[in-house]
């Protein structure tokens, strides 16, 4: 079976290195070692290509350009390929082995068919750089590429090939894609696609370094007896002879002293035995990274007690000095003067009566009066409203003697009655808190609505009147006067919208008007008298 391989770099981009100071070692391994790439697989995203390459395969675009790119040859009667996940785990290690070196040579030196288990029957197809399923499947598709660009898209439509599986892999941000394909189906299980991050093996051989540098945290250590300290961070910094990035790659290293009676290591730290030099040692890839470590004079310590600051003078923190030697282990820093320990009484204001906050120190007898200004007004938005079947809720206002507005539920509370729509007297309770003190109760009315068309009609002796229902009235109060401007005088009283007047004088002009009113029980709310009318009578 001919070997089939495709090569697509897309998108590359230029990655940083991370920097450390310490010692350098540039030198190559003697050996083949091992890398652990810590990776995000993407495999959810990744199977969505199958589906865009049997769509490609059995669809109108199946063509490609003949070797003299001045013919398409059409590919026709393309069997779907099958999914096989033994083949999707193969693209998966690849797809990982991408990000150290992207090549069909794997970074073990190796053909990439070697990840096959067999070179028969296999071919694949790399890229890297694109985020998404389509993004990488139209880039691998090669629509405008001639017939030397286009060996993605005739591994897609060979009809030798049937079985494929697919993987994509993140690292540091940058997306890695790799399809494994082959001439048979070897494991048809459809398990759930893996979308996690996880350590992934890649096997280095010495012959594909390019770049090979080992750099650490620190070189030397300095330590006092029972010091302890962190080992060194050891970084790989690591570009293999087809990589698209040079790859900064953490190392875990097993540490060893050379003379545990001065230094010892245990649990990833270096402890401080007693005075002396000793060193530590690591092997990497066959190579030894060896930095000194220095066990200094041990001081005898001398407690230097804190100072206590108080709200007159300055104190100080604890210290420590060494007996022997004189130095200043730990030095005293000075602690500022401290807030006054007040202590607070309130005497809180009234309506109209002022108060005041008193504080005195308890360390040092200072006292503070703060005067608390009397509430001056308590005001409302409006005292009567008319009637209109809608909730009326007044706003109000309380402003102290030097003109500040208080807020609500922090100086007072209000509590509204109920209902606010029928025609009424309604009372809200207006309760002072915080800095002030005492009650207020606060009334105001809906009234009827006044009263609208009214027409007087002349009669012999008489007026006949009417008008229009006005919202909320119950009854109605009708007034006449012989002039226009004043001197009205009652009629009466009726539950209709209708009244008329008699005994009048022939020929004699008058003036009519009527308020609207509402009764409920006791009570009695009186509406506006409506502008007068005038009657001439016959």
């Amino acid at each position: 079976m001919k070997r089939m391989l495709s090569l697509l770099l897309c998108l590359i981009l230029v990655c940083g290195t991370c920097a450390f100071a310490g010692a350098v070692y540039e030198n190559t391994p003697e050996a083949d070692f091992s890398v652990q790439l810590s990776v995000q697989y993407h495999q959810t995203e990744a199977r969505k290509v199958f589906s865009m390459i049997n769509d490609f395969r059995t669809g109108s675009d199946a063509w490609y350009w003949n070797e003299n790119n001045d013919a398409k040859v059409t590919v026709s009667g393309l069997q779907p390929m099958q999914y096989d996940e033994s083949l999707e785990k193969i693209a998966m290690q690849r797809a990982a082995e991408l990000v150290v070196q992207m090549a069909h040579v794997r970074p073990d030196g190796t053909q990439c068919f070697t990840a096959f288990g067999s070179y028969q029957g296999a071919a694949e197809n790399i890229a890297a750089g694109q985020e998404t399923a389509e993004a990488v499947h139209a880039a691998w598709r090669e629509d405008d590429a001639q017939y030397a660009g286009q060996g993605h898209r005739r591994v897609m439509l060979s009809d030798a090939l049937q079985a494929v599986g697919i993987a994509c892999v993140e690292y540091n941000g940058y997306y890695y894609w790799a399809e494994a394909f082959k001439t048979a189906v070897q494991d048809e299980t459809q398990s759930d696609p893996i979308d996690l991050e996880t350590t992934v093996s890649v096997n280095v051989a010495p012959s594909q370094v390019k770049e090979y540098i080992v750099s650490s945290s620190a070189e030397s250590f300095s330590l006092k007896p029972g010091e302890k300290k962190a080992l060194p961070t050891t970084t790989l910094s690591l570009k293999l002879n087809y990589s698209l990035f040079t790859q900064s790659i953490p190392l875990s290293l097993f540490w060893s002293s050379s003379d545990n009676a001065i230094v010892s290591v245990n649990d990833g730290m270096l402890f401080a035995v007693k005075e002396g030099s000793s060193s530590i040692r690591a092997n990497l890839h066959g190579r030894i990274l060896e930095y000194p470590v220095t066990v200094l004079h041990q001081h005898m310590t001398e407690v230097l007690p804190p100072v206590t600051a108080t709200c007159l003078t300055t104190g100080l923190t604890a210290g420590s000095r060494c007996t022997t030697c004189g130095e200043i282990l730990v030095a005293q820093e000075e602690v500022p003067v401290q807030p006054h320990d007040f202590v607070t009484k309130i005497t809180r204001a009234k309506y109209q009566k002022d108060g005041r906050i008193v504080k005195t120190c308890s360390v040092c007898g200072l006292r503070q009066v703060i005067d608390i200004p009397q509430i001056k007004t308590i005001k409302v938005s409006a005292k009567t409203y008319t009637f209109d079947g809608s909730k009326h809720k007044p706003k109000v206002r309380l402003v102290d003697s030097e003109g500040n507005v208080l807020r609500r539920d922090r100086d007072y509370t209000l509590t509204y009655p109920s209902g606010m729509k029928k025609v009424g007297t309604y009372q809200i309770e207006v309760k002072l808190i915080g800095n002030y003190k005492g009650s207020k109760t606060i009334t105001f009315k809906i009234l009827p609505a006044g009263v609208k068309n009214l027409k007087a009609t002349p009669g012999v002796k008489s007026a006949a009147l009417s008008w229009d229902p006005a919202d909320g009235a119950t009854d109605y109060i009708v007034y006449y006067s012989e002039t226009k401007k004043g001197g009205y005088r009652k009629l009466g009283s009726t539950l209709k919208t209708s009244a008329s007047m008699i005994q009048l004088e022939s020929g004699k002009t008058y003036y009519f008007r009527v308020r609207s009113v509402t009764k409920r029980g006791t009570s009695q709310w009186n509406g506006p008298l409506c502008s007068p009318v005038k009657v001439v009578a016959k």
